[in-house]
């Protein structure tokens, strides 16, 4: 997966072990525009069963503030964009399986390129799944800041700014203050 994001430019990274555990978080994913400091999280699985599915997202806390990447979210992607495979197959749960499929059978197969399992990837599916990581990247991260809003953790975006743009004036301020005394000194 990281290949397939990373294909164009450098976006995606593995997330630490600590992340990993504590946070369900298997990458971290910078999107442009979108500005979270260590990229937006993204839990990777290739469940299709939608009992297993269910109980594993229960698992996880802040569901709403991460991007979960599997299947059946690139299916309900696809469906709810009018996105389409060149299959065409119109049911969800046999989308997803197909999408599975064709994942699973790019990292199986040998490969001459040396771009490995990411040449088997139709180019269609890879390009959808860039773009629908790019939309939940954006939704996860809109979430989490209505969340840190909301306890009062961060201030909005304005008063953000001209916090920044204060700060600044103080630190040039005192480098110009700082100079003064060290040409007359």
């Amino acid at each position: 997966m990281l290949d397939l994001l990373n294909e164009h430019d450098h976006r995606a990274r593995h997330a630490s072990l600590a992340e990993d555990l504590l946070e369900k978080t298997d990458l971290r994913v910078h999107v442009p525009g979108v500005h979270r400091k260590r990229g937006a999280r993204v839990q990777i699985t290739a469940m299709i069963d939608s009992l297993l599915y269910q109980s594993k997202l229960v698992t996880i806390d802040r569901l709403e503030e991460l991007v979960l990447l599997s299947p059946a979210s690139i299916a309900r992607f696809i469906r709810d964009t009018g996105k389409e495979l060149e299959s065409g197959i119109a049911l969800l749960q046999e989308q997803a399986i197909q999408i599975r499929n064709s994942l699973f059978t790019a990292v199986e197969s040998r490969h001459e390129s040396p771009l490995g399992p990411l040449t088997s990837v139709p180019e269609n599916l890879r390009t959808i799944i860039r773009k629908f990581i790019e939309v939940e990247a954006v939704r996860s991260t809109n979430v989490l800041r209505d969340r840190e809003l909301q306890r009062g953790t961060i201030c909005p975006a304005s008063h953000h700014i001209r916090a920044k743009q204060a700060r600044f004036r103080n630190l040039s301020g005192r480098h110009s203050e700082i100079n003064a005394v060290t040409i007359a000194g």
